[in-house]
Order: C-alpha cells, then structure tokens, then sequence
C-alpha cells in the first residue's frame, strides 16, 4: 500500500537514507524537516450537486443511495477551475454536474484513475530511461498533432481584457515576446493538472474518513471546523513525494542525529553533483517527532491547539504540513483548494449522511502520479 515503505524505511533507518535506484543511480531518502528545508526553498458548484444528489434520492423514492462520490467531487472541482469566482479560474464552463458533452471534460474525466498504477519492472526501466533520450525526441512527443490540437482549443477560450487565469495569460503572451506557446501551454497545464483531480481525491479521502468517524460527521454538522479540513490533508497528502536534483554538492545537517546500519552516529548528509533527492511528504507528514506518537491515526482533535504539531519545523505553507510542498516552488493555488474544500463542506455536510458502502468493501491506497482510493471488492 502507498507509503508503507516509506514509513518502514522512516522507522527502520531514521529521516535521511541513500539507497540505490536504477542502473545504481545513488539516490537521498528524506524526511528531515532541516534537509527538506534547504531543498525546497466562494463557490457554488457544491450547491448544484446538493440539488443533483436531492434529485437522485427522490427518484429513489426517498431511501439513501450508494453514489460514486469520487466521480462527483471530480465534477465539482473541474467545473470550479473552468467557471469558478477566483482569479484562477478559466472563465470557461465546462458543464460537468449538468452533464453537458464538452471536450475538455472528457478528456480530465478521472484522467488519473484511468492511469495504470500498478507498475512494472519495464515501467520502471523506461521511465527513467526517458532522463537520457535527446531532447529532440522529447520535444516530438510532447508536441504530437493531436496533443498540440487539443491544448491549442485551451488557449482559444481566453478572452480579450478578461481577469480570469487563461485570459490573463493569453494577453502576456500578446504584449511579451518572450512568452511562446508553449509557455502558456505548459502553465495551463500545471493549472489542470494539480487543481482538478488532486482537490477531487482530497475531498474523497475527506469524505471517506467521515464515513469512517461518524462521531466526527456529527460534530462537523454542528459547525464546519478547519481542524478537519488540516488532517485530512496531513494523513492523505495527494502527492505523496517530490524530488529535487542538486546541481552542485553540498553537506546539509541533519535536524537531528541518527544512527547509521553499522552503528555510527551520523549529523550530516553529503548531496553529490546531479544526484536526486526524495523528499517524502506521506512520511513527514506522519513523523512522530513532529506530529507525536499518534501520528499514524487520523485525529483532527490534533489542530484544536495551534498547529497540530509537537515541533515547529517552519516547513510548508499551511500548518508545517508539506503536502503543498514548500519554499519557492510551493503549490501556487493552495488557498484555492483550502477554500474549495470549505465550500464543499459547507454545501454537503449538512444536508447528507455519508457512510461506506455495504458488502465487505476495502479501500486502499495507491499511487499513480497522484494517490487515489481504489476499491477492492472481497
């Protein structure tokens, strides 16, 4: 299951770690707040899927119904970023909860849960592969026909002088030189890719957890508290790990000592030229020295004294939580996931009860590019 080697490495070897990956490529396993911080420098949609779901349930004569939530909340967020009232939005609406046929929702639909996640041992070698082909052919691929046809589509939706995302970055393309196409394309991109299906997968685990703690569910109806909202995204970090390359070798001290396999004591780590870290926001995000020995339940009671955590590391943009990563390359719409995920809450929670499904039902934790709930039908 996602993230149980790194917890077991975190357990077994301490916060930093250098393993071998492939073709030995020497590799830095991190989850010391003191190394991770020198690598890392209103909507209504909620309220059209309360009317939807209402909907559902009178034609079910009134009796609860079991829904694919995922599949909803992937709806809400994407018709959000396409119409939503925030700056980074794309004026664009994209119909989803109304079922209308748009393109660029067929294409984003479970975009992800549609991935492979199990990976294989050719999976493995040809990814890192990749790294070594000439940037020729990475330039081919990234620009088939196909691909640049549907993202071209994107940029035809901006609007002249409107405030919206897409519009803005269309007129900096008009008065910049230096701005090409495929810039903006990759901006876009960026902007899809990590607001759509990582804030639909949140609100799942969100959701799921609830259906877990019915107690909590009950307290939450009683008045939407952030504390929820901060656990959920502490236990269930959608991007589980980033990784950076240095590009030149540096010694990083430790924020606390550790003992190496051979028994030394060790207060420092060495970062070679080039060699890759990887920093572990599932692992950090559970580190008893920082959340305390509870650090593996799922306990928002946790954030009712200041941030939740036992020590301050300083580290990300929200509760010493790395799941928005951190420093200068931090996620650039945080405030727009906290915010999506208030309004959802705050549209959902007091009109339905969520429970897990009948049948003997596991729910599990895998990792494909982003972490996903899968079902798992015993």
């Amino acid at each position: 299951m996602l993230g149980d080697a790194d917890f077991s490495w975190m357990r077994n070897y301490g916060t930093a770690l250098y393993m071998r990956g492939p073709f030995g490529r020497l590799f830095l396993f991190t989850v010391d707040p003191r190394v991770i911080q020198r690598l890392l420098s209103a909507f209504e949609k909620g309220h059209l899927a309360v009317a939807k779901w209402r909907d559902i349930i009178a034609q079910n004569g009134g009796i609860p119904v079991v829904l694919n939530v995922h599949s909803w909340l992937a709806r809400i967020t994407l018709d959000a970023i396409g119409a939503g009232n925030y700056q980074m939005s794309m004026d664009y609406d994209l119909g989803s909860l109304q079922g209308n046929e748009n393109e660029l929702a067929k294409v984003y639909e479970n975009l992800f849960a549609h991935a492979h996640y199990n990976w294989g041992d050719a999976d493995i070698v040809f990814l890192d592969v990749v790294g070594y082909l000439p940037e020729w052919i990475i330039d081919l691929l990234r620009n088939s026909p196909d691909k640049r046809s549907k993202q071209m589509s994107l940029l035809a939706a901006g609007k002249e002088g409107g405030k919206d995302i897409m519009s803005l970055l269309v007129s900096a393309k008009h008065w910049s030189a230096t701005i090409s196409t495929e810039d903006l394309v990759a901006q876009l991109t960026t902007l899809l890719l990590a607001g759509h299906e990582t804030m639909a997968s949140t609100m799942n685990w969100l959701f799921y957890e609830l259906s877990r703690h019915p107690d909590i569910q009950i307290k939450l109806r009683k008045e939407i508290i952030a504390r929820i909202r901060r656990e959920v995204l502490r236990y269930h970090p959608i991007q589980a790990r980033t990784t950076r390359t240095a590009g030149q070798g540096d010694i990083i001290l430790l924020s606390e000592a550790q003992k190496t396999t051979d028994g030394k004591t060790i207060t420092e780590v060495a970062v070679e030229k080039e060699q890759r870290t990887i920093v572990s926001f599932d692992a950090y995000n559970r580190l008893t020295s920082i959340w305390g020995e509870d650090a593996h339940v799922w306990n928002p009671e946790r954030f009712l004294n200041d941030n939740g955590t036992k020590t301050k590391t300083g580290l990300g943009v929200l509760s010493n939580l790395l799941t928005f990563s951190s420093g200068e390359r931090s996620c650039i719409g945080w405030r727009f996931v906290i915010l999506e995920m208030q309004s959802t809450l705050c549209a959902l929670i007091p009109n339905f009860k969520f429970s897990s499904p009948p049948g003997n039902v596991v729910i599990f934790r895998v990792a494909s590019g982003l972490m996903l709930p899968m079902d798992v039908f015993l």
